[in-house]
């Protein structure tokens, strides 16, 4: 405030409108006029009468409490959709166990996906079941099994080593039940690459030596994790080395992606009607799940068979 002390009058600063220096507030625009230090830069006119006051700085805790709960929220959300993805019957073997209980690489493994180590497969198609590239079992057999699978897929490996051998055993060794594999490449569509490809057109060259079964064993024993290079080129040619392939004809075949565009073909026709792997096809109906008890009913209802 300005004092004018031959005239005891104040004049206001904000409005310039005069008053006596006993004055509180300005008759003009209300401010405060004994106010120190002067009114922020900014704020209207009259500020400190009739307007709100200074906001008083900010706690932190408020902030920090929010974020706190916020991160609680996510965690728990996380969670349950991490329990219901393990619970889900499309994530679970036979025994109910979640597929993430089987081992994705056998105990002399090097652990390192794409190494040199290659391990021999626990589970082995029986080389006595007659078979045609593809397809295992009696070709007169009045029922096809078709399923579709990724090597690259954990799902797949599963139902590999605890559902099929049981399929094998109670149908295709008693010649009810030919079952024929197909692919679709789902971990190349989500994930990039080519390995899903390179390890099925690998299959098609054993296929071409009359092991394809024989190869997929080998293939899903060393399985890694998705894209890691696990199926890269030089391990395939290892796994198929030990898989006691050819190959002077395995290699070429390998390298050259030989059956690459039948694979893809299969896929991409895949893609339009199926959702994910494995997908499980009974007599032309496709399964809504892979666990023994949903394939062993609808193979006994197609043979027209009850249990």
């Amino acid at each position: 405030m300005t004092d004018d002390p031959n005239q005891a009058m104040t004049t206001c600063p904000n409005c310039g409108a005069s008053s006596p220096a006993s004055t509180q507030f300005c008759p003009g625009c209300g401010l405060t006029l004994n106010q120190t230090p002067p009114y922020p830069a900014g704020y209207p006119a009259g500020y400190g009468h009739g307007y709100a006051p200074v906001p008083a700085p900010r706690s932190s805790m408020p902030i920090i409490v929010g974020l706190a709960v916020v991160g609680l929220v996510m965690i728990l959300v996380v969670g349950g959709l991490v329990v219901y993805a393990a619970s889900s019957p499309r994530n679970r073997d036979v025994a109910g166990a979640p597929y993430a209980t089987v081992p994705i690489f056998g105990p002399t493994e090097t652990q390192v996906p794409g190494g040199s180590g290659i391990v021999a497969p626990t589970v082995l198609t029986p080389a006595t079941i007659p078979s045609s590239g593809r397809t295992l079992g009696n070709a007169s057999a009045p029922l096809t099994v078709d399923i579709y699978s990724d090597y690259q897929c954990p799902p797949c490996r599963g139902f590999s080593e605890t559902v099929m051998p049981q399929i094998i055993n109670k149908y295709v060794v008693t010649g009810q039940v030919k079952i024929t594999s197909h692919y679709f490449l789902v971990i190349d569509l989500a994930k990039g690459g080519h390995e899903s490809l390179d390890a099925a057109n690998a299959a098609l060259c054993a296929a071409d030596q009359g092991k394809f079964w024989t190869f997929q064993d080998w293939l899903f024993a060393n399985q890694g994790p998705e894209a890691s290079g696990a199926y890269a080129v030089e391990r395939l040619l290892q796994i198929g080395s030990r898989a006691g392939l050819d190959t002077n004809q395995f290699q070429p075949c390998v390298t050259g992606g030989k059956h690459d565009a039948e694979v893809q073909a299969e896929s991409s026709s895949a893609e339009t009607h199926l959702i994910g792997t494995p997908t499980v096809v009974v007599d032309g109906q496709t399964l809504p799940d892979f666990d023994y008890a949903t394939v062993s009913a609808a193979i006994d209802r197609a043979l027209g068979t009850s249990h």
